[in-house]
């Protein structure tokens, strides 16, 4: 994982310098911000997810899912 988030660093940096460079069309703009997006996504990959532990349903509060 540590391979995956170095790569995804230096394209994070590299694309940065892309949008804060003056004078390139539009679209380039476009495409470097959403290639940040997307390393920032697969970055978010390792965050752990939030999830409810399985146990006694009554005792929830949100009974929207029931």
């Amino acid at each position: 994982w540590s391979a995956v988030r170095k790569f995804c660093e230096e394209h994070i940096a590299v694309q940065t310098e892309i949008v804060l460079r003056p004078g390139l069309p539009m679209h380039e703009y476009d495409a470097a911000r959403g290639e940040i997006i997307a390393y920032r996504a697969v970055l978010a990959l390792s965050a752990p997810m939030n999830v409810e532990p399985a146990g006694d349903y009554s005792k929830r509060k949100d009974r929207s899912g029931i």
